[in-house]
C-alpha cells in the first residue's frame, strides 16, 4: 500500500494538514507576471434625439480657409420641386353606375383644336391666293381697256404711237434675249391713206375699206440701212388676207421711206429703197383688221448697191437679196408684236 503525498510546506513554516473529511484542492498556479487585468468597458453615452427639421453640421476641415464667394454662374440649381398629380376629377353621371373610361369614347384628345386650326390656316390662306390671282390678272391686262375683242380692232387708235411702234423691233415669239438691232428715230402723224404708201398697195388697202396708216422710222444699230414701218388700217381681217395674197410675191418697197431729220434716217429717201413686203397682222378668224408693210435700204447715197461693174455684176443681186430678207424679217417680226400688243398677250 502506497503512501500519500507529502502535503505542501512554506519555506520556514509548518506543514498544513486539512481535515481529513474534506478533499484537498489542486494548488492554484501562480499568473504570469505580463497578464493584466482587462478594465471595464466605458459606458455607452446616450444620443439625445435631433431636434425636428434639424440638419447636422458637418465638422470644419482642419485648417479651413475662409469660403471664396462663387460666381453667379457657378451657383447650384435649387432642387426641383416635387412633382404633384394632378387630382382626378370625379366621374360624371350617377352614382353607382360605370362610366366609360376615356379610351372608350372614341373621340381623340385635342380634336376640336386641330380642326379649329385647320379652318383658321384655310380663311387666311385663300383671300391670299385670290388676291395674288386678281394682282397677276391686272398686270396682265392693265393695258386693255375694254377685255374683250372688241379692243384688238380699235387698239391703233386707243394706244399710244409709242406703243403701236416701241423703241426697238423684237419678236415676241423669240426665246432668249434678243440684241437691239432696230432702234426708232421718228413718228409720223396718222394720214389718210393715199400719198403713203407705194402705187399698188394703195390701190388694194383703199378697196378694202382703209381708215387710217400709221408710219415710224428705224434705223439698223450699225447705221448702214433704215427702214420705214406702216400699219395700214382696214375693214376687217379677211380683208386684210385678201391684200397680203395679192401683194404677197411682190418684194418691192411698199412704203415711202420717211426720213427724220436731226437723227442717222435725215438722209433716208425713195432713192435708197431697195426692197419691201407686205403682210396680215394675225393667224385667226377673229385677228385684228390691219396690214403691216415696210421699206428697207441702206443709208449711204453715194453707192448703188446691186449694181456693180464688170464681172462683178451678177454679185449685185446677192446685194439685193440681202435688203429683201431684212424685210422679210422685219415686217413679220412686227406683225407679230403688234398682234400680241392688240391681243392683250
Amino acid at each position: 500500500m502506497s503512501q500519500p503525498p507529502t502535503p505542501y510546506q512554506p519555506y520556514g513554516g509548518s506543514a498544513y494538514e486539512p481535515p481529513r473529511s474534506a478533499p484537498v484542492p489542486p494548488p492554484v498556479p501562480p499568473a504570469p507576471q505580463f497578464a493584466q487585468p482587462i478594465p471595464p468597458a466605458p459606458p455607452v453615452p446616450q444620443v439625445a434625439p435631433a431636434a425636428p427639421f434639424a440638419q447636422p453640421v458637418p465638422p470644419a476641415a482642419p485648417f479651413a480657409q475662409p469660403a471664396q464667394p462663387v460666381p453667379p454662374f457657378a451657383q447650384p440649381l435649387p432642387p426641383f420641386p416635387p412633382y404633384a398629380h394632378p387630382a382626378a376629377a370625379p366621374p360624371a353621371g350617377p352614382v353607382g353606375v360605370p362610366q366609360p373610361s376615356p379610351a372608350d369614347t372614341g373621340r381623340p384628345r385635342g380634336r376640336k383644336r386641330r380642326v379649329f386650326g385647320i379652318l383658321a390656316t384655310i380663311s387666311a390662306v385663300v383671300p391670299l391666293v385670290l388676291a395674288g390671282g386678281l394682282t397677276y390678272a391686272a398686270i396682265k391686262n392693265h393695258r386693255i381697256q375694254t377685255g374683250n375683242d372688241a379692243f384688238a380692232a380699235v387698239a391703233w387708235h386707243n394706244l399710244r404711237t409709242e406703243e403701236v411702234f416701241p423703241d426697238f423691233l423684237r419678236d415676241p415669239y423669240l426665246t432668249g434675249e434678243q440684241p437691239q438691232g432696230w432702234s426708232r428715230q421718228g413718228l409720223a402723224e396718222q394720214k389718210d391713206c393715199r400719198g403713203v404708201l407705194a402705187d399698188k398697195l394703195t390701190e388694194a388697202v383703199i378697196a378694202q375699206g382703209c381708215v387710217s396708216v400709221l408710219r415710224a422710222t428705224y434705223v439698223h444699230v450699225g447705221g448702214d440701212m433704215a427702214a420705214t414701218v406702216a400699219l395700214a388700217v382696214v375693214g376687217s381681217y379677211q380683208q386684210a388676207t385678201e391684200i397680203a395674197e395679192e401683194l404677197g410675191s411682190e418684194r418691192v418697197p411698199m412704203v415711202v421711206p420717211m426720213a427724220v431729220p436731226g437723227t442717222a434716217a435725215a438722209g433716208w429717201s425713195r432713192k435708197l429703197a431697195y426692197a419691201g413686203r407686205a403682210r396680215s397682222v394675225g393667224l385667226a378668224t377673229n385677228s385684228p383688221p390691219y396690214v403691216a408693210a415696210i421699206t428697207v435700204g441702206p443709208l449711204d447715197p453715194r453707192r448703188q448697191y446691186g449694181k456693180l461693174p464688170g464681172d462683178w455684176a451678177i454679185s449685185g443681186r446677192s446685194e439685193q437679196k440681202l435688203y429683201q430678207g431684212v424685210a422679210d424679217e422685219l415686217v413679220g417680226g412686227y406683225a407679230r408684236t403688234f398682234d400680241h400688243l392688240a391681243n392683250g398677250r
